[in-house]
C-alpha cells in the first residue's frame, strides 16, 4: 500500500517538477507540452507494471516475505529521489531524470 501511495504521488507531482525545476516548459509558448512530461510518468508505470508481473513473486520467495521486497522499494525509491534534490534547469544533466525514473518506477 505504502508503495503505491509513493508511485501515486511521484506520478502526480513530477510533471510539475519537470516542468518548474528542470526546465522543461517555454514561457513564450505556454500550450506547449514538451515530450519528457509525458515520458518520464509512462517510465515508471512501465517499470513498476513490468517488475510487478515478472519478478514480485520471484523476490517474495528470495527475500522469504512482504516485508523486505517492500523495504527494499523504499531504499530504491529513496535513493532514485536523491539526484533529482540536486537537478536544476541545467539541460546537460536532464538525462537523470529518465535513469530516475527507471528506479522509481521499479521500486
Amino acid at each position: 500500500m505504502t508503495s503505491r501511495v509513493a508511485t501515486s504521488t511521484l506520478l502526480q507531482m513530477q510533471p510539475f517538477y519537470l516542468k518548474y525545476v528542470c526546465g522543461f516548459y517555454d514561457p513564450n509558448d505556454p500550450k506547449r507540452t514538451f515530450p519528457e512530461i509525458s515520458i518520464v510518468p509512462l517510465i515508471q508505470f512501465t517499470m513498476s507494471m513490468f517488475t510487478s508481473i515478472f519478478f514480485y513473486r520471484w523476490l517474495i520467495r528470495t527475500l522469504g516475505n512482504r516485508t523486505r521486497p517492500l523495504l527494499l522499494a523504499a531504499v530504491l525509491m529513496f535513493g532514485s529521489c536523491i539526484p533529482l534534490f540536486f537537478l536544476g534547469n541545467n539541460p546537460n544533466y536532464n538525462w537523470i531524470v529518465f535513469v530516475s525514473a527507471i528506479f522509481q518506477g521499479i521500486a
